[in-house]
């Protein structure tokens, strides 16, 4: 069998990793390889442990996500899946992820088993606070149901539809982008694209969309001048559409340039994909170490005390 490759690849959220801290970067794209293989040492099976690691936040906008695929899927179908089943599956979904941490499950099997860093790491999380967790996420798929955007999905012909939830990826700067548009369809000549938040607002966002952009230019032939993309704000019921688009697509592509260049100057070899841990350094910033899934390994004495 032939062995997998680490290849790299560019994302949004590659690039976030990479200027929040080095170090962690270097764990979750190249510390944890081969962690599956027999012979594989301790530190690189425990890297691989923690990178799949999630905490609450991520979990609660994973699982919307997933709730909200499923109800656009069943629009195609003709079937009716009302805010009140959707809740309660996602509910479900959550209490079991919930329950699956809490058990360790994880212990027997890392890949597919739910590890939450509030499990983990013993946070003291009060009732209230898992409750308001369930609450939030419920609050964003309502948010989804009473959406005008909801309401063009379900008018719309799914023949018209070209991407939900579908990562997928494109060349450029000989360079594999990834990119997952949460929901893109035609309409007449244009190629419209949500992107569903669960979060507050970010500047970030603005350059995820110019991404989606690129990919629809790549991936469909779409001018740029045709297309209209959006943000979704589930939780405050808020669509911030895309302005000034080409603008800034032209300062994305510079962007992603620049991010491709920096990360490949840390490797030891470039066409190999190779890189050594000393090579990245450690961020500074102790308050990012506090709640990173990594910290025991680059703190091994003192991370409790971080």
């Amino acid at each position: 069998m032939a062995e997998f490759k680490n290849e790299f690849s560019w994302s949004a959220s590659r690039d976030n990793l990479f200027k929040e801290c080095k170090r962690k970067y270097y764990f979750n794209y190249y510390g944890y390889w081969n962690a599956w293989k027999d012979n594989a040492d301790e530190k690189t099976k425990k890297i691989y442990m923690l990178k799949k690691m999630t905490n609450r936040t991520m979990l609660a906008g994973n699982t919307v996500h997933e709730v909200i695929e499923l109800i656009i899927t069943n629009h195609s179908l003709g079937a009716t899946f009302t805010f009140e089943k959707a809740n309660t599956f996602m509910i479900e979904k959550l209490q079991k992820a919930y329950i699956e941490s809490k058990n360790k499950k994880w212990k027997t099997k890392v890949k597919g088993h739910c590890n939450l860093q509030e499990h983990y790491f013993n946070y003291n999380i009060s009732q209230n606070k898992w409750i308001e967790f369930r609450d939030n996420a419920s609050t964003c798929l309502k948010g989804f149901y009473d959406s005008d955007e909801n309401e063009t999905i379900k008018n719309s012909s799914s023949d018209s539809w070209l991407a939900i939830e579908n990562l997928d990826s494109f060349q450029y700067y000989d360079t594999k982008i990834y990119a997952a548009p949460d929901f893109a369809f035609t309409d007449n000549d244009k190629i419209i694209i949500y992107d569903w938040k669960t979060g507050q607002p970010s500047q970030k966002d603005e350059t995820q969309l110019a991404i989606y952009a690129l990919y629809a230019h790549h991936k469909w032939g779409a001018e740029y001048s045709k297309m209209e993309l959006s943000d979704v704000y589930l939780k405050i019921g808020a669509c911030v559409y895309a302005k000034d688009l080409e603008e800034k697509i032209s300062e994305t592509k510079n962007y992603i340039k620049a991010s491709i260049d920096e990360m490949k100057g840390l490797l030891v070899n470039v066409e190999d994909n190779t890189a050594v841990e000393s090579d990245f350094p450690m961020t500074n910033d102790s308050n990012k170490c506090k709640w990173c899934n990594f910290r025991e390994i680059c703190h091994p004495n003192n991370w409790e005390e971080l």
